[in-house]
């Protein structure tokens, strides 16, 4: 849904090296982008990661905002998951359009 919803906002399909992330809205924590070492380290080619927000009940969603790779690499380690990921809040992504190198 989260590609659909960033096709919706944009009007073209996400270009070569970014990743579009869905989160579900829902509980009681504000949306976050999560990106694991190992997508980072298997795909070279990622430039840009895409937060989505979806309301799957709505069937609605929003296009959060973007962080370049070079971001997502140094943001902080967040394990409370089960294994560690990069985390970045929504707030701290930049608006669309995705401008990464």
């Amino acid at each position: 849904m989260g590609d659909v919803v960033y096709v919706r906002t944009t009007g073209a399909e996400p270009g070569p090296g970014i990743e579009v992330r869905s989160r579900e809205l829902k509980g009681r924590y504000p949306p976050r982008l999560f990106v694991s070492p190992g997508t980072l380290v298997g795909h070279p080619e990622l430039r840009a990661f895409v937060l989505v927000v979806v309301d799957v009940e709505g069937r609605r969603g929003a296009v959060l905002g973007w962080a370049s790779r070079f971001e997502v690499q140094r943001a902080d380690t967040d394990a409370s998951h089960g294994h560690p990921v990069h985390m970045l809040r929504a707030a701290w992504l930049h608006p669309l359009p995705v401008a990464a190198p």
